[in-house]
């Protein structure tokens, strides 16, 4: 590990089955991805306090925190769904941790308020948590958040409860205002990877399969999911596109894969075929008509187009 690093995280937990080790500069943002099970939150946790690591260390300003409680670490927590006090108003709510941290109630406060103005939150200073949107309350909770003055913040899928326009507005308020913060995101979205993400941290059964960028992770994913999350299929060692690969029914026809149909779902205006091919499964653009003999079970081939023999 690097002295130089913000956060240098290379922990254990026998428990959870999680063995990860990875770095994230000073100022920068890590991206950690991974499907549901592969070790994100047993990971967060641990550099959270609220898991402590059956062995390892967890350095923030190469200060090793992993014993620390969560209160001592200056580590801080985005989470999905916003944490506000309900018995107290959005200014306190902000002004809680610089409370806490030593701060008296005047300068608590005036620190609140500049943090309301720069989330745009400041016109609802005195509302209670109750009467603020989930936009509203995430843009809250991230104010609250920052106003901890953490040395790392961890977000873990901080857009992923509000809807698509209040996601978007979201994101980019957090591009600015996280420019230089030192930050750990968990995310489900390629969006959130792209926009906000230095390093890339591809988790899969509790361990790490790959470290990149953003543009590595888009040119070359590790695994079915990190692929699938570039709008991507992975089958081996083989990628290719949904457009790029087309069903076939026929069992007599030539077909690059064989394999079943898990089913169809709609991508944006149009549908797609979900088919079990090998241990993968792979998304296949198709339309109405096919999209309507395609049952769960049903035996198909997947041809691809030659040009995507990657």
């Amino acid at each position: 590990m690097s002295a130089a690093s913000a956060l240098a995280v290379d922990v254990a937990h026998e428990g959870r089955g999680v063995e990860a080790a990875f770095e994230v500069p000073a100022g920068g943002c890590a991206a950690v991805v991974g499907p549901n099970g592969a070790g994100k939150s047993s990971l967060l946790a641990m550099v959270s306090g609220s898991l402590r690591p059956t062995r390892g260390r967890v350095l923030v300003g190469g200060r090793d925190v992993a014993a620390l409680p969560v209160w001592r670490r200056k580590v801080a927590l985005l989470a999905q769904r916003a944490v506000l006090f309900e018995h107290l108003d959005v200014l306190d709510n902000v002004a809680f941790a610089p409370r806490v941290a030593g701060l008296g109630a005047a300068r608590s406060r005036a620190l609140a308020r500049q943090w309301l103005a720069r989330v745009g939150a400041s016109e609802w200073a005195r509302r209670r948590p109750h009467e603020l949107s989930g936009g509203q309350a995430q843009r809250v909770a991230l104010a609250q958040a920052l106003a901890a003055e953490p040395d790392v913040l961890l977000l873990d899928e901080p857009f992923a409860a509000v809807d698509v326009p209040a996601a978007a507005e979201l994101r980019a308020l957090a591009r600015g205002l996280l420019a230089g913060q030192t930050c750990v995101l968990v995310t489900h979205d390629y969006a959130d990877v792209a926009t906000l993400a230095d390093v890339v941290v591809v988790l899969d059964a509790g361990r790490v399969a790959q470290t990149t960028g953003p543009e590595g992770l888009a040119a070359d994913p590790a695994t079915e999911f990190a692929a699938r999350l570039v709008g991507l299929n992975r089958v081996g060692s083989a990628l290719f596109p949904p457009t790029a690969a087309s069903v076939v029914l026929d069992p007599g026809a030539p077909a690059r894969y064989r394999g079943e149909v898990v089913g169809v779902v709609s991508h944006g205006e149009g549908l797609r075929a979900l088919c079990r091919v090998e241990e993968c499964v792979v998304e296949v653009q198709v339309g109405r008509e096919l999209a309507q003999r395609l049952e769960p079970g049903t035996p198909v081939g997947v041809s691809v187009e030659e040009d995507w023999s990657r």
